[in-house]
C-alpha cells in the first residue's frame, strides 16, 4: 500500500474533481466572507445595525456588526464598566458588558 493507509488511499483515488471543486469553493467563501468583514471594519460600519438587540453582549454585537467600531471609550462610574461605540450609523452604550442603549445617527 505504500506511505498511505488503506482509508485514505482509497479517499483520494475516489473523485479527485469533487475534491478540487470542494476545496475550490471553501476558498472561494472564505475569500468572499474576508472581503466583507474587511471592508466594513475598515469603514466602522455596521450593516446590520437593526438586528441589534438590548441586552445583546459586546461580542454578539461584534458578530452582528461584522466590525469593531471606529472609535471607543471606556469608564467606570458608580461601580458599573461602561462603553460607548460609535459606529457610523449609531453609537452605542454597553454597561458591564451588555447592550444598554442604541443611539442612531441623524
Amino acid at each position: 500500500m505504500g506511505d498511505f493507509p488503506l482509508g485514505r488511499a482509497i479517499f483520494l483515488r475516489g473523485q479527485p474533481m469533487r475534491l478540487l471543486s470542494i476545496a475550490a469553493m471553501c476558498i472561494w467563501l472564505i475569500a468572499c466572507s474576508q472581503f466583507g468583514n474587511k471592508q466594513a471594519q475598515e469603514e466602522g460600519k455596521c450593516p446590520n445595525i437593526g438586528a441589534l438587540v438590548v441586552g445583546m453582549t459586546s461580542q454578539e454585537v461584534a458578530n452582528a456588526c461584522g466590525s469593531i467600531p471606529h472609535k471607543a471609550v471606556n469608564a467606570v462610574t458608580d461601580g458599573q464598566r461602561q462603553e460607548w461605540a460609535y459606529y457610523k450609523e449609531a453609537y452605542l452604550v454597553f454597561v458591564n458588558g451588555k447592550l444598554a442603549r442604541i443611539q442612531r445617527e441623524q
